[in-house]
């Protein structure tokens, strides 16, 4: 389940910045005013669909990969505690992906004037969403793994993750994404502890609060 998880996130990460590399060749991202957006799509809607498309399966690749960490983070715990945080990052990634893949296939079906026009209303309320959740989750995985002892990589998660929602960087999605890759290797590559060891580790944990 850990190495799954691992691998979820490297494809995921990987899938979506090539989606967001796609949709920059349309010219979007540097276009400034409405009508200037609404022509970088109309004038390259197959690669604007192509993008949009890519970073949909991206997104659903990583979200199922923060589902999967915390079910297994979860199962292998003895504590309560434990068990209700992981359930929570459940619920908010599945959140989070469900408002990536709205805004998505609203990216794929709506005309470009009318996808422009609610960008900044409803659009940006479904990417916020999204954003929000990957990093809270990736917020309660981060500490969960830090007090089972994976400290360097629990750590680099909540700090990074952190900042970002404190910075508003979390808009810019290689700051959800690169750092879910980097805990991708890690988890995919690194071996886990054995369950008495990191039952040991929760019960160290638990006794230090």
């Amino acid at each position: 389940m850990r190495r799954l998880a691992g691998v979820l996130f490297i494809v995921g990460a990987i899938t979506f910045i090539v989606g967001a590399i796609t949709l920059g060749f349309t010219g979007f991202f540097d276009a400034e005013e409405l009508n200037s957006q609404i022509a970088a799509i109309e004038n390259n809607r197959l690669v604007w669909s192509i993008g949009a498309l890519v970073m949909l399966v991206g997104a659903v690749t990583t979200a199922s990969g923060l589902v999967v960490l915390a079910r297994h983070l979860g199962q292998t715990s003895s504590q309560r505690s434990t068990k209700i945080w992981t359930q929570i990052g459940v619920v908010l990634a599945v959140l989070g992906g469900l408002a990536f893949v709205i805004s998505q296939i609203a990216a794929l079906v709506l005309d470009a004037e009318t996808f422009v026009n609610i960008g900044d209303s409803v659009g940006m309320i479904l990417f916020a969403t999204s954003s929000i959740g990957t990093l809270a989750t990736t917020i309660i995985l981060g500490i969960v793994l830090f007090r089972r002892g994976q400290k360097w990589l629990g750590g680099f998660l909540v700090v990074v993750m952190v900042l970002a929602l404190v910075t508003g960087a979390f808009f810019v999605p290689l700051t959800n994404y690169v750092p879910l890759f980097i805990a991708g290797l890690v988890l995919a590559l690194r071996p886990e502890k054995s369950s008495s060891m990191l039952h040991n580790t929760e019960l160290d944990a638990a006794q230090a609060v």
